[in-house]
Formats: structure tokens, C-alpha cells, sequence
């Protein structure tokens, strides 16, 4: 009798396994438009929740008004961004090719032969570039690979409009019922998971709590960030607002990363004989764009986020390199997973074994 449990069990385990990995080959195509829905769904939540109370006899009207403000308040705007933006990169380079061309940039040349700067210059051209490099000609390249690269997805997007539907349409059914049954759901697969009932919330609490700090926290904390380099670089007379405060919104998820935008800016203007807007610009995100971090995040994020600075920066270069954008949410909340998931080994089963 024994035996035949075990064979049962045996049998059953192994079944699940085998539909489970069906199961994940069939929605891995639509991997990335579930994983988006999940994110949103999480973070407007509350605001479903709040909707609901108005007509709590209607949960698929309440989910289904939810879907479309975020389709209009969320997606088509960041549509109209993407847009936006490619066209700038790509004015954007062919104003400084011009510059270049017409020489003006031969102080930043020249600069390389500073008694500082010329020993490094030498090994970087004899280690990296393996021969003689014009800083002008670097920064030119660097600049054509990020306007070839905006008009590359840009151009990829409008050929593949059909797939960008597709996708779209998936995120918002799975984002409809992800509102509307998102409790049942979680409470079905809490139910299977081999743990006990306070370990199993736990787990679900944790994840909750590292999607919302991530998202919401570290979205309007590099949202505050991406607007006031914009505001300054508007302030200053600089040209590619939306392009630079777009740049640096995406940067300021990694701790420090908006400085890649806005030092390299005020170089430029150095170097371009522009002395009052490069102190300015410098200035200004130094000590205001730098620093409102230091302010809004604890007040957004609070305790929620329980990881460490180096280890959410891995957790985000690592999701980028991984999964993409969406890896910018999804790194974090892997690695508070396993933080919560080897907390409760060292808490249940460790423990265990030393008391014996």
C-alpha cells in the first residue's frame, strides 16, 4: 500500500512537471505582454480597489474602466514620447556632425594633449583603439550610434505595427482580468505552494512590496530626476529637452546614472566655448537634480525596498541585460524573492537541524 502512494505520488509530481513545462513553452511568446500587465497591475491596484467601492456589484466594468485610463493615460503617451524622441536623436546628430565638420570642436582635441589628460589619452589609444583617435571623431561616433539606434527602433516599430497590436491587445486583456480575478489568482497558486501559511504570505507580501517600491518609488523618484534635468536644460538655453530629460528619467533608475547625462552635457558646452551654461547646467544638477533623490525616495519608497544599494544595482543591470525593460522590475523582485525564499530555509530548516 505504501508503495502505490509513492508510485502515485512519484506520478503525479512528474505530471505536473511535464505540464508545467508545457505550460510555460505556451506563454513564454507572451511572456513579455503578461509580465507588463502584472507590473501594472500591481501598481494601480489601489486605485482599481478604490474604483470598485463606487460599483462593487460590477467588478469586469470597474476592471474594464481601469484598463482603458491606463491605455490613454499610460501607453499612448509613452507612445508619442518614443516618437518624439527618435526625431530629436536623430536632429541631434546631424547638428553636431555640422559642428564637427565646421571644426569648432578642435579645443576638445586639443585638450587631449594636456599634460593631465595626455598620458591617459596614449594608453587608451594604444589599448583600445589601437591607433591615433580623434576625441572629436569619438564623440561624433557615440552620437550616430544613439541616433542610429533611436531611428533603428523607430523604424522597426512602424514595420512591425501587427506584432506592437498584438502585444498590446494581450497586456490589456491580461491586465483586465489581472484586476478583476488578480486575489483569486494569487490565492490559487498560494495555495499550491509547499509552504506554510505565514511563510507562503510572506513570500506574496515580499513581492508585492518590491514591485510597488521599484515601480512606484524608483518611477517617480528617476520621473522627479528626468524632469528637472529637463527643466535645467531648458533654463539654459540648451536645445533636446525631451531627448536629454528622457535620458536621464532612464538612467536614474541605476544609483548615480543620471550624471551620464548631464556631465557629458555640460563637457559639450565647455568645450563649445559656452562657459556660463556649462557652470550653470553643472551647478544646478549638482545640487538639485543630484540631491532630490536623497528626499523623495525615502519618502516613496520608505522600508518596503529591503535590498541593498549594490545589490539593486545588479538586480536592474542584470534584469536590463536579461529581460529588457521590463527586466528593470523584474531583476529586483527576483532577487527579493530569493532574499525572502532563503530567509525562510535559514529560519524553518536550519534552525531545525541545530535544535536536533
Amino acid at each position: 500500500m505504501r508503495l502505490r502512494e509513492d508510485l502515485v505520488g512519484g506520478f503525479t509530481l512528474l505530471s505536473l512537471a511535464g505540464l508545467l513545462y508545457l505550460v510555460i513553452r505556451l506563454l513564454l511568446p507572451f511572456a513579455e505582454p503578461i509580465l507588463w500587465a502584472t507590473v501594472l497591475a500591481v501598481v494601480f491596484y489601489p486605485a482599481y480597489r478604490l474604483l470598485l467601492r463606487g460599483i462593487p456589484r460590477y467588478p469586469s466594468l470597474a476592471a474594464g474602466t481601469m484598463t482603458i485610463l491606463i491605455l490613454v493615460a499610460v501607453v499612448v503617451p509613452s507612445l508619442m514620447m518614443s516618437g518624439l524622441l527618435a526625431r530629436q536623436a536623430v536632429d541631434g546628430y546631424r547638428r553636431l556632425s555640422a559642428y564637427v565638420a565646421s571644426g569648432n570642436l578642435a579645443a576638445l582635441n586639443q585638450a587631449t594633449e594636456h599634460w593631465v589628460i595626455a598620458p591617459l589619452w596614449s594608453w587608451v589609444q594604444e589599448r583600445v583603439a589601437q591607433g591615433e583617435v580623434s576625441l572629436a571623431n569619438v564623440l561624433l561616433a557615440a552620437a550616430r550610434w544613439g541616433s542610429e539606434f533611436a531611428a533603428t527602433n523607430a523604424a522597426a516599430f512602424a514595420r512591425n505595427v501587427l506584432g506592437f497590436v498584438v502585444g498590446l491587445a494581450i497586456m490589456l486583456f491580461a491586465l483586465f482580468f489581472a484586476f478583476r480575478d488578480g486575489p483569486a489568482m494569487i490565492a490559487s497558486i498560494e495555495s499550491a505552494v509547499p509552504l506554510a501559511a505565514a511563510d507562503r504570505q510572506r513570500v506574496i507580501e515580499r513581492m508585492r512590496q518590491t514591485v510597488l517600491a521599484v515601480v512606484q518609488g524608483m518611477t517617480v523618484t528617476a520621473a522627479a530626476q528626468g524632469f528637472l534635468l529637463g527643466l535645467g536644460v531648458w533654463l539654459v538655453g540648451l536645445p533636446y529637452v525631451a531627448l536629454l530629460g528622457t535620458l536621464g528619467f532612464a538612467l536614474a533608475f541605476v544609483p548615480g546614472g543620471v550624471t551620464l547625462v548631464w556631465l557629458p552635457t555640460a563637457i559639450a558646452c565647455l568645450f563649445a566655448g559656452n562657459y556660463g551654461q556649462a557652470a550653470a547646467l553643472a551647478l544646478y544638477c549638482m545640487f538639485i537634480v543630484g540631491t532630490v533623490d536623497n528626499f523623495i525616495r525615502p519618502l516613496v519608497i520608505g522600508p518596503q525596498l529591503q535590498l541593498s544599494t549594490p545589490l539593486l544595482m545588479f538586480g536592474i543591470l542584470g534584469g536590463l541585460k536579461l529581460y529588457g525593460i521590463i527586466g528593470l522590475f523584474l531583476g529586483p523582485a527576483v532577487l527579493a524573492l530569493f532574499a525572502v525564499v532563503l530567509s525562510i530555509y535559514r529560519e524553518r530548516i536550519l534552525a531545525e537541524q541545530s535544535a536536533d
